[in-house]
């Protein structure tokens, strides 16, 4: 993830005009490195390789791959917007059936 700040980072803080809070879409198209020294053997853009997802899953530690499956049980954001709307329903009096 990836979070800005409304606020200018210096000697005197302030607040960046026209800043509208809020999620955005972010567009990378490159991505490249400063380096005050000028080498010429550097080149001029490095690819960075990602691993998959099954790649990701085997490097896990063996306590992350019995804990993980267990805590989405417990901690389901479809359990819990299910709940939620339960409980609106209680409160205006309805239930499930």
């Amino acid at each position: 993830g990836m979070s800005l700040s409304k606020f200018v980072i210096g000697a005197n803080t302030t607040e960046l005009e026209n800043f509208r809070a809020g999620f955005f879409d972010l567009q990378i198209r490159q991505i490249g490195f400063y380096n005050a020294n000028k080498q010429k053997d550097m080149p001029a853009v490095v690819s960075v390789d990602t691993l998959s997802k099954s790649e990701v899953n085997k490097q896990r530690p063996l306590l992350l791959k019995i804990l993980l499956p267990l805590s989405k049980l417990f901690f389901s954001e479809k359990a819990n917007r299910r709940k939620s709307a339960m409980k609106l329903l209680r409160k205006r009096g309805l239930s499930r059936t």
